[in-house]
Parts: C-alpha cells; structure tokens; sequence
C-alpha cells in the first residue's frame, strides 16, 4: 500500500481536485471559460466541461481546496461522502487500475483519482485529479459563477460523450444546461478529467 501524501508528494505532478455530485439523478458539471473552447473542423464550437473544482494551493487539503473551489464555481457548498475502501481506481486515458491507498488525518480516500500527463509549457508532466463524492447542500441556490454554466448530465448519457456530443442532440438526451451566457446551439460538448474518468470505468466495467 501506498500513503495518499506520497501522492502527494511527487515532484513531477500538479494535484488538483474535482467533485461527482448529482442534481435529480444526473451528473453535475461545468462548462470551461470560452477561452479555453476549441473550434471542430467545420468550425462549430467544442464546449469542454468538466468536475467543479481545480487546483490545490499550497497548504492547502484536499478537501479544504474542494469547498473553496466549490464555493468560486457553483456559490454553494457540499457534503462529502466518505470512501472506506482502500482500494481506488486509478484511471489514465488509456488504463483503468486498482490501487490500494491508505489517508491521512489531513486528506480522506477520494472515490477515484484521474491521472492526466501533459506536455504544456509551464505545467509539470502529470496532473493527479482527486475525485470526490459529494452532496451539494443548497442545490436550488446554485448558479453559475467561475463558468459560464453548470450542466446535468443523465448517466447513460454522459457514457456516451467520449468523443462529444452535438448540444441539440444532448438537450433531447436529457441534458440541462444552467447558463449565464449565450451557448451557441451547434456547438459539441466534450469531458475534460472528470467526466472521462468516469466514462473510463464505465467501459472498463462492461468489457471486465
């Protein structure tokens, strides 16, 4: 077994943190700032959306970066559901493992971790995102603040969007999309970590 603060600890790896909660049934995210959208080969919009949350601070918890992070994105706080197993899924964009990780008093088991490498200048070569599950208290005060607007995803629907979905063909799908901004009706939205994370083990599970 490995401690989560040698996880940590790894110099060569940005930590960042992410929450599942849910919303009537469907998975709550967020769509990314528009600098940061990406246009597809006829020129529609790609709408990344992603787990509320972000980076940790230095010295800050895990979860500690959590509640803030949730606080800046959605105005509104969560309820942390605590994971007792010891084994973790260990998700890549090309692997699903299970690792046995012990916590600390500091940094509770999160329910999956999401380990993305990168070749960004500036950025260390891995991010290891620490997903948590949570329940949002105050749901209905929830809004948009960070991102120009939180979306509600249906299970089946999320396992789905690996390679994105049309926003017209995502509304029929169930999708509810909470929005401070105009979000052009033929854009594709596509997962970042968190989704994909979960979309991964989705697949894995079915082919196991």
């Amino acid at each position: 077994m490995i401690s989560i603060e040698d996880i940590l600890n790894e110099n060569d790896t940005d930590i960042s943190v992410a929450m599942l909660t849910k919303i009537k049934n469907k998975f709550c995210f967020v769509i990314q700032p528009q600098n940061r959208w990406g246009k597809s080969e006829n020129g529609s919009d790609i709408l990344f959306f992603g787990g509320i949350g972000g980076k940790v601070k230095v010295g800050e918890s895990l979860i500690e970066a959590l509640h803030r992070e949730s606080l800046e994105e959605i105005g509104c706080d969560f309820t942390l559901l605590e994971n007792y197993e010891k084994s973790i899924p260990w998700v890549t964009k090309e692997t699903v493992e299970r690792k046995n990780i012990y916590p600390s008093d500091k940094n509770p088991l999160p329910h999956l971790i999401f380990q993305n490498r990168r070749s960004e200048p500036g950025r260390k070569s891995k991010t290891n995102v620490f997903i948590y599950d949570t329940i949002l208290k105050n749901n209905f005060e929830m809004q948009p603040i960070d991102n120009p607007a939180i979306i509600l995803i249906p299970e089946m629907t999320l396992y789905e969007m690996e390679n994105g979905m049309n926003i017209q063909e995502a509304l029929q799908k169930g999708v509810e999309i909470i929005a401070k901004i105009d979000i052009p009706q033929e854009g594709i939205l596509k997962p970042t970590p968190t989704p994909m994370a979960l979309i991964k083990l989705y697949h894995h599970k079915k082919i196991a």
